[in-house]
């Protein structure tokens, strides 16, 4: 069951992972600083727990303009954006971080920018 935790006035519901190791919290964003819609949206959080811990990424309804519960799809494109951002991160080199992204425009243009993992 996920737990509910205030930081900075906004509430967070915590889903608890277990990586093979150690416990890792994953949060997830109310959005509110009312501790009852908090917790009208934990319920929410609460029935989609089990996918969560499977590794499933869901924009919740008050996360999104929709306004509709939606499992989040990775596409190649966000994928290698969100690699080379880490590898920044890293300080990494830049020849080594122009190699990474030379290889990966090639392994997109195979498969193609949409190409889904899940």
């Amino acid at each position: 069951m996920a737990g509910l935790s205030k930081r900075r006035n906004i509430w967070y519901a915590r889903v608890s992972l277990w990586d093979g190791y150690h416990q890792i919290d994953k949060p997830i964003s109310m959005k509110t600083k009312s501790k009852a819609t908090a917790r009208e949206r934990l319920a929410e959080v609460n029935r989609y727990e089990k996918d969560i811990k499977q590794g499933l990424d869901y924009s919740f309804a008050w996360l999104n303009n929709d306004c509709k519960t939606k499992i989040q799809r990775l596409t190649l494109e966000t994928t290698v954006l969100q690699y080379i951002k880490y590898k920044k991160r890293a300080r990494l080199e830049k020849s080594s971080i122009n190699r990474i992204n030379n290889s990966l425009t090639v392994f997109r243009k195979l498969n193609g920018r949409s190409f889904r993992f899940s």
